[in-house]
């Protein structure tokens, strides 16, 4: 007897908790209940390839530009901006250092990159590199690689080099007794995915002081 009262308090509570319906994470579907997991993001071990032995960087100044997209793909241009937009937009945030710059122009090399950066008077130069870059939309896998490196402009010695992949994985659905999990994907995952590898990239410069 004692399973029969627990199945029916089972019922009752999803019951209750689909007819009160509760908030963005449910929804009614052919009168079933259909619970919404937002997708997660995996990442790889941050290594870092170069780090600056000396200084801080209380008091520097940087000068960002679009990603380069090592990988042949169309609108190259369009998508290392939209890239590195998001990336200088998350350093901003994360205040790594007092002035952070955004060039709109493609990356020119490091040579004319540091001339631009020196004519600016700016103390140094971020260079990031999409390595690898598989856009799944809103529903399949988008996975990246990032190399980010950082000279000093005026003796254009490379500081620090930094490079970490990430991935936001779609899955099929679970269905359960009265419940159904549907895994819940942003429409451009790639730019959620790359702040949070942003923020993973700074935290060893948050302690370059």
């Amino acid at each position: 007897m004692k399973y029969v009262f627990l199945l029916a308090a089972c019922v009752l509570f999803t019951q209750g908790c689909f007819f009160s319906g509760t908030g963005k994470n449910w929804e009614e579907q052919g009168g079933r209940a259909v619970h919404y997991k937002d997708a997660g993001i995996r990442h790889s071990k941050l290594v870092i390839e170069v780090r600056a032995e000396e200084g801080s960087r209380d008091s520097l100044s940087a000068l960002c530009y679009p990603f380069f997209m090592e990988q042949n793909i169309s609108h190259p241009y369009e998508t290392g901006r939209r890239l590195g937009l998001a990336f200088w937009g998350t350093w901003t945030q994360m205040r790594l250092f007092p002035t952070m710059l955004f060039s709109d122009r493609s990356w020119p090399g490091k040579k004319e990159a540091l001339a631009e950066a020196r004519q600016k008077n700016i103390d140094l130069l971020v260079r990031g590199q999409v390595v690898h870059f598989l856009p799944g939309g809103a529903s399949g896998t988008t996975s990246l690689g990032l190399r980010v490196e950082i000279y000093a402009v005026e003796s254009g010695l490379l500081l620090w080099s930094l490079l970490q992949s990430g991935r936001i994985e779609s899955a099929p659905d679970h269905d359960y007794i009265f419940v159904r999990e549907r895994r819940r994907m942003p429409e451009a995952a790639e730019v959620p995915l790359l702040m949070s590898l942003a923020k993973s990239m700074g935290h060893p410069l948050l302690k370059w002081e």
